[in-house]
C-alpha cells in the first residue's frame, strides 16, 4: 500500500501536466483519468480505515475484499485453506443452515452499525424471495417486492445471488440510496459483473441452492442423480429457515471480529467508504482480482480439424431386432456374452446391419455393466472395429481399435467420440466420451463434445452434472455458462436458465470467457430468452412439469401441439406415438383442431394452399373444402399471400419446396398433421396433430390384419384421384369425444396469444424464419431403433 499512496500523490501531480497525459488527450477531455485516479484513491483510503484490524496479508480475504470492492464479507470458508482457497468457494453445496447463518450475521452487522431497516425489499427470483421473507421475520419489519425501476424509499435490499438478477433489476440497483443497503447472499469471486453488493455471505465460483435440483448419489447404483427441487410452498421454506436463525453462531464464523471489522470500516462515510456507509453515488462494480490468491481453471487447447466423411453408417436399421421371450411372454435381456457373439456371427455371414444393430444395443451409452471390465470392453469394440469397417471404412475401424485397449490417452478417446457424433452415433459416441471425460476432467473441449454427445440422446441432467463438474467453469466460460442453461431447462428447471442469461450479459463483455469463434453468442442468449418468455407465458395455463408435452412443445419450437397420444402415456410414451397408423378419424380430428385453434384467435384463412406432394393434397383439399374458402396450389418459391399451408408430413417434403415453406409470411399458418419427434430438421410448423416415430399414411402402404388367415398384411396404396379421397375424408365418422380436451389446449393458446416478436407462436408471427424443431425436451419418451 505504501507504493499506491505514492503513486496517488504522484498522479495527482501529473494530472496537472498536459504533456504527460495521453496522446491527444489534454485537460478536461481526459476522461477516464479521474474515474481510475479515484479508484486508487479509494483502495488506499479503505485500507487505511482497516488497517487497525485487518493484517492486509496474502491471506486477509475479507480486508482485501473490503478494499478492492468496498464491500464486507461475512463469512470464510474453512475448506481448502491449505490447499490456496484462503477462505473462497470452489463448488458451494448452499444449505438453509448456511442461509440462516448469513440471516445472523447481517442482523449482527446492522445492529452494530445501528441502521437496521424499516422494511425489506425481495427481488423476483424465488431464491431471493425465500431469503427475504425470512430475513424480515427474523427482524421484524415488513417484507415488500422490490418494483420495476428501483426504490427510493429505506430498506435492505436482499438477493440470494445477483447472478440470478435479470438486467433491469440490475441496472435499478446501480446507485447507493439514503437508508438503502444491499445484501447478496453468494458472490461469484471468478466473474466480473456491473454491481458489488455493499455485504456479502460467502465467495464461490459455483453453487447448488437449498431448494433447486441438486446431485445426490444413488447409494444402489454409486452414480450422481438428480434430487428434484423443493416444491414445497414458499412459506413452509421460510419458517425452516426462520426457525433455524434461532441457532447460536458457530464460535468459529468468530463475529467479534466481523464487528469489529465492520466497526473500524464505518469511520469512512466519504466517497471512498464502503458499499454499507455510502448514501449516494454508483455502486462499485464487481472485480474478480485481489492480492488474495485462488486457484482457477486451466486455458483449453484448440480443436483439432474434422477430417471429411467418405462413408457413413445408415440412418436407421428395419427391421428392429426381435426380443427374446420366455414361457410367460416377458422379455429376457440379452447377456453380453449373447450380443457380442451374434454380432461376430452376423460379420462373419457379411450381415453388417444385423451386427450394427446387435453391437449397438452393447455400447450406447451408458452401455452394459460388463464394458466395465478390460476384457469385455475391448472385446465389445473390438466387435465394433469390424462394423465400423463396412459401413465408414478402414480410418475409423482403425480408431476403434486404438481405444479397445483402454489405453489411458484422453486424446484416443476425444478423437473418436469426435467422428462419432459426424457419424450420427451419439449414444456411442457419449460412452466413448465419458471415458475421456473421467480421463481428463478439466479439459474444456472433452467436456463440450460430450455434452453434445449427451444432449443428442437426451441426457441432459447428466450434461448439467459434466458441466458443473469442474469448479467454475459455468461461472467463468461463456460456452459452459451457455450449455448449463440450455440443458438446465431441457430438464424441466426454468430457474437455473434465468441465473445463466443474467450471467452470460456479463461474461458477454469478458473476453477471456468467449470462445475463439463466437459469432453466434447472441443466437445463444435469445434462444434461452425465448424460451423462458415463452415458458413465462405457458405456465399460466399449464403445468410444465415432466408430463406436459404440449406445454413443452411451445416452449421449445412455439409449435402448438393439438393431438396428445392416449396410448402408453403412463408406460413412457407421455403423449408421443412411437409407429402409428395414421387414419382418417386422425386427420380428420387434426383438420377440427385446427379449425378450432384459428377460430379461437382470430386469425382468418382466406385460402388453402395446396402443396405439390399426394399426402398433403389429400388433407389440403379437404380443409378447404370444410372451411369453404377456396383452394390454391402453393406456387413455386412460395408465395407472400395469407392462407393456411396444409403439409401432412414436413419430413416428406425436401429442396426448394421445403425451403419456400420456411420463413414467415403476413397472415400465413403452416399447419403439419405430422411431426417426426426423433428426426431434427430445418424448422417447426406452425401447428400439428401430433408426435411420431413411425407411421404408415391413410392413402398409402399400409399393414392390416387379416381376420381369416390371422397373419398382417400388406395393403396396397389407394389411387384413387386426390379430390376424391378428400370428399370421403370429411365423411369419416368421428366420436366428438375425442375432442373433450379441447378447453385445455385452447387455453394454452390464449395464454400465449398475447406474445409478439420473436417468441410468439408460430401462427401469429408475420416476419423471420420458422424455429428449428428438436428431438427431445424435458418431456422424455420411449423410442426404438
Amino acid at each position: 500500500m505504501a507504493e499506491a499512496r505514492r503513486r496517488v500523490a504522484h498522479l495527482q501531480a501529473l494530472r496537472q501536466i498536459p504533456e504527460a497525459l495521453p496522446i491527444g488527450l489534454k485537460g478536461q477531455d481526459a476522461n477516464g483519468l479521474d474515474t481510475s485516479l479515484g479508484q486508487l484513491q479509494g483502495f488506499v483510503a479503505r485500507a487505511d480505515a482497516v488497517q487497525e484490524v485487518a493484517s492486509l496479508a496474502l491471506d486477509d480475504l475479507r480486508g482485501w475484499h473490503f478494499v478492492t470492492t468496498g464491500s464486507v464479507l461475512l463469512s470464510l470458508s474453512p475448506h481448502g485453506l491449505d490447499a490456496g482457497m484462503n477462505g473462497r468457494y470452489a463448488g458451494l453445496f448452499d444449505s438453509q443452515r448456511g442461509c440462516a447463518r448469513g440471516i445472523r450475521l447481517a442482523k449482527a452487522i446492522l445492529e452494530r452499525l445501528d441502521c437496521l431497516p424499516p422494511r425489506v425489499f425481495a427481488l423476483p427470483d424465488r431464491n431471493s424471495f425465500i431469503l427475504a421473507k425470512a430475513t424480515a421475520r427474523v427482524l421484524g419489519v415488513p417484507c415488500e417486492p422490490w418494483p420495476d425501476g428501483g426504490s427510493l424509499e429505506p430498506g435492505l435490499v436482499v438477493a440470494y445471488d445477483l447472478r440470478d438478477v435479470e438486467k433491469p433489476v440490475l441496472v435499478s440497483l446501480g446507485r447507493h440510496r439514503p437508508g438503502q443497503k444491499l445484501w447478496s447472499h453468494l458472490t461469484c469471486w471468478t466473474t466480473p459483473g456491473p454491481v458489488v453488493a455493499d455485504f456479502t455471505s460467502v465467495l464461490c465460483q459455483d453453487f447448488f441452492t437449498p431448494w433447486g435440483k441438486r446431485p445426490v448419489s444413488n447409494p444402489e447404483t454409486g452414480r450422481l442423480e438428480w434430487a428434484p427441487p423443493d416444491g414445497r410452498p414458499s412459506d413452509a421454506l421460510v419458517e425452516e429457515l426462520v426457525q433455524l436463525t434461532k441457532e447460536p453462531i458457530p464460535p468459529e464464523e468468530q463475529p467479534e471480529l466481523l464487528l469489529s471489522f465492520v466497526g473500524a470500516a464505518a469511520t469512512l462515510t466519504n466517497e471512498h467508504g464502503g458499499g454499507l456507509f455510502r448514501s449516494s453515488g454508483e455502486r462499485l462494480p464487481q472485480v474478480v482480482e485481489s492480492p488474495v490468491r485462488s486457484p482457477r481453471l486451466p486455458l483449453e487447447p484448440k480443436k483439432p480439424p474434422r477430417t471429411p466423411l467418405s462413408k457413413r453408417f445408415p440412418a436407421s436399421l428395419h427391421p428392429p431386432a426381435t426380443p427374446s421371450l420366455d414361457s410367460t411372454g416377458a422379455i429376457v435381456p440379452a447377456s453380453f456374452t449373447d450380443l457380442r457373439d451374434q454380432t461376430l456371427a452376423a460379420l462373419a455371414s457379411e450381415d453388417a446391419n444385423t451386427a450394427f444393430r446387435t453391437i449397438r444395443s452393447v455400447l450406447s451409452y451408458p452401455g452394459m455393466t460388463e464394458l466395465r471390465t478390460k476384457a469385455h470392453w475391448s472385446e465389445a469394440w473390438g466387435a465394433f472395429a469390424g462394423v465400423a469397417a463396412v459401413f465408414a471404412g478402414d480410418a475409423l475401424a482403425q480408431q476403434v481399435r486404438d481405444i479397445a485397449s483402454l489405453p489411458d490417452d484422453a486424446g484416443a478417446y476425444f478423437s473418436l467420440g469426435y467422428e462419432l457424433i459426424e457419424q450420427g452415433l451419439h449414444g456411442l459416441a457419449a460412452t466413448v466420451l465419458q471415458r475421456a471425460f473421467e480421463l481428463a476432467p478439466d479439459s474444456e473441449q472433452i467436456i463440450y463434445e460430450f455434452v453434445a454427445a449427451l444432449e443428442h440422446i437426451g441426457a441432459h441432467g447428466q450434461a448439467v452434472l459434466t458441466l458443473c463438474s469442474p469448479p467454475g467453469l459455468v461461472d467463468t466460460r461463456f460456452m459452459a455458462c451457455y450449455l448449463l442453461g440450455y440443458n438446465a431447462l431441457m430438464t424441466g428447471d426454468l430457474d437455473e436458465p434465468r441465473r445463466r442469461l443474467a450471467l452470460l450479459e456479463r461474461l458477454r463483455t469478458v473476453p477471456e470467457a468467449l470462445p475463439e469463434e463466437s459469432s453466434g453468442l447472441d443466437v445463444m442468449m435469445t434462444r434461452l430468452r425465448r424460451f423462458l418468455r415463452r415458458a413465462d407465458a405457458a405456465r399460466h395455463a399449464t403445468s410444465l412439469d415432466l408430463e406436459d408435452l404440449r406445454g413443452w412443445q411451445f416452449v421449445t419450437t412455439g409449435t402448438v401441439l393439438l393431438h396428445l397420444s392416449p396410448h402408453g402415456f403412463d408406460e413412457g410414451m407421455t403423449g408421443r406415438y412411437a409407429f402409428v397408423q395414421d387414419s382418417g378419424v386422425l386427420c380428420l380430428e387434426g383438420l377440427r383442431r385446427v379449425e378450432a385453434v384459428l377460430k379461437h384467435v382470430g386469425v382468418g384463412v382466406p385460402r388453402v394452399f395446396i402443396l405439390p406432394e399426394r399426402q398433403s393434397a389429400i388433407l389440403g383439399l379437404a380443409v378447404a373444402k370444410r372451411l369453404g374458402v377456396p383452394a390454391e396450389p402453393w406456387p413455386e418459391g412460395g408465395s407472400e399471400a395469407p392462407g393456411l399451408v396444409v403439409a401432412y408430413d414436413l419430413a416428406d417434403l425436401e429442396g426448394p419446396l421445403l425451403e419456400s415453406l420456411h420463413p414467415h409470411r403476413p397472415g400465413q399458418v403452416l399447419w403439419s398433421h405430422l411431426t417426426r419427434w426423433t428426426q431434427e430438421s430445418a424448422f417447426a410448423a406452425d401447428l400439428t396433430t401430433y408426435l411420431y416415430q413411425s407411421k404408415t399414411t391413410p392413402w398409402g402402404e399400409r399393414l392390416k390384419f387379416n381376420a381369416k388367415t390371422r397373419q398382417t398384411e400388406r395393403v396396397q396404396p389407394d389411387e384413387r384421384p386426390v379430390e376424391e379421397l378428400a370428399g370421403e375424408l370429411l365423411a369419416v365418422q368421428m366420436d366428438e369425444s375425442t375432442l373433450d380436451d379441447l378447453p385445455t389446449l385452447l387455453a394454452l393458446v390464449t395464454a400465449v396469444q398475447g406474445l409478439t416478436g420473436d417468441v410468439a407462436p408460430g401462427w401469429a408471427r408475420s416476419e423471420g424464419v420458422r424455429h428449428r424443431q428438436l428431438t427431445d425436451s424435458p418431456v422424455k419418451s420411449s423410442q426404438f431403433f
